[in-house]
């Protein structure tokens, strides 16, 4: 129901064999901890009934870390607000789409070759750390997005042999770093748009990219 709300005072481990289905218009409040992902979560909001994440107070509280997941955790029309780094996927795959992130400490982070994330028509705004990090030969494609106001390191940090495929997006106010900052990585940029940065629009140490349109 458009009322139904849920406290997460620990971390809840969703296991190898389960996916959390989570309807539209749920609220989800953390006081600590967060979600452990062994297997999947589907939540999908609609325009009018998103699913809802945020702390429970205004100290920023509330993850999801997916680990070694057996199945793709899908988010659509979803909002996270006040929350830590919001998604680390270490082993598994990630979907976002239609969704918000605002105030948050970090956004999506990648860490290893078995980390696959899509990122599509959402918005990011006011992050205290790279909205998007990924590392360690990390792969993540991120579509018709945009991201604003980044307070604190670089909008997008690609590392260690990672792949970041960006394409009709928007970086736009980086206060402190750069708009992509690559590492030795591969990077590919198509019709997109990075502007107001402190730093460089695209930094790139031992690394390749293509860049189209931009």
């Amino acid at each position: 129901t458009d009322e139904e709300r849920y406290v997460v005072p620990n971390q809840i481990l969703i296991n190898a064999s389960s996916t959390l289905t989570i309807e539209p218009g749920v609220v989800i409040q953390f006081t600590r901890g967060g979600l452990w992902v062994k297997g999947a979560i589907d939540a999908e909001g609609t325009s009018e009934n998103p699913v809802i994440f945020k702390s429970f107070s205004e100290d920023r509280a509330g993850n999801f870390y997916i680990d070694n997941a057996t199945g793709t955790s899908t988010f659509e029309h979803t909002h996270f607000e006040n929350m830590n780094n919001v998604f680390s996927v270490s082993g598994g795959a990630l979907e976002i789409k239609d969704s918000e992130f605002v105030n948050t400490d970090g956004g999506v982070d990648a860490y290893d070759t078995n980390s696959t994330v899509l990122i599509e028509n959402t918005n990011f705004s006011s992050s205290t750390r790279d909205t998007i990090g990924v590392y360690n030969g990390g792969t993540v494609r991120i579509a018709s997005s945009t991201i604003t106001n980044q307070l604190d390191g670089d909008a997008i940090g690609v590392y260690d042999g990672s792949f970041l495929f960006m394409s009709s997006s928007t970086i736009d106010g980086v206060q402190d770093g750069n708009g992509i900052g690559a590492y030795d990585s591969f990077v590919s940029i198509a019709t997109s748009t990075i502007r107001n940065t402190d730093g460089n629009a695209i930094w790139l140490s031992n690394s390749t990219t293509t860049i189209a349109n931009t």
